[in-house]
């Protein structure tokens, strides 16, 4: 068997020729990209909302903001671009989206059908 060659790596050395070019490509700094999926959860009055780039940081967002105490059905609302998806929860549902293991979970089912 032939042994794979090595490849030397490209290092640019800096001079008063390229430092100028080097600096600028230093300073550039990338824009952020806006959050890629809203969560809005319905409880009777309040509605609490959470965006970001995966399902589950926008929900994570949403369980900070956990209300004192369930006690009606609810409505959770993903958004993604322009695909909407709409899902009742009952009250233990809506009581699992503010536990962390459990988040997981729906926040892949939630992708999958966004896809």
């Amino acid at each position: 068997m032939k042994k794979p060659r090595k490849v030397a790596k490209k290092v640019t050395v800096l001079d008063k020729t390229n430092i100028e070019s080097a600096l600028s490509a230093a300073r550039r700094i990338e824009e952020p990209t806006p959050p890629q999926f809203s969560v809005s959860l319905k409880l009777d009055k309040t509605i609490l909302e959470g965006s970001g780039d995966t399902v589950l940081e926008a929900l994570n967002q949403v369980a900070m903001q956990k209300p004192v105490k369930i006690t009606t059905k609810s409505v959770l609302t993903v958004t993604k671009g322009d695909k909407k998806h709409s899902r009742a929860l009952t009250i233990p549902l809506a009581k699992r989206l503010f536990m962390p293991k459990i988040q997981q979970f729906i926040a892949k089912s939630l992708e999958l059908v966004l896809k």
